[in-house]
């Protein structure tokens, strides 16, 4: 059986950031080289300045800070990493 997680990527998605090309780039390598199923989703950083939307953080197994700043909000970042560690749930900042 295919294992699979569901990853939260804390950023502001832009296709035009080498970055974030690199960071789906980079999660498609362990798909295929692991086999190993990861659902993702880029959660805007604005999305994350009110406390009530944590309660959709909960729905993740993980996250990830992604890369390319600066982001659209800095304290809504800050929330999603202050929920991570208070939660101790798995992160990683790049």
């Amino acid at each position: 059986m295919e294992k699979t997680v569901k990853l939260g990527i804390i950023g502001d998605f832009d296709a035009d950031k080498i970055s974030h090309i690199e960071t789906e780039n980079s999660i498609k390598h362990v798909e295929e080289h692991f086999d190993f199923k990861v659902n993702r989703n880029w959660i805007p950083t604005e999305e994350l300045e009110n406390i009530k939307q944590f309660q959709n953080l909960s729905e993740y197994d993980a996250f990830w800070c992604g890369p390319g700043g600066p982001y659209r909000s800095l304290s809504g970042a800050l929330n999603a990493i202050r929920f991570c560690r208070e939660g101790t749930r798995p992160f990683l900042g790049t």
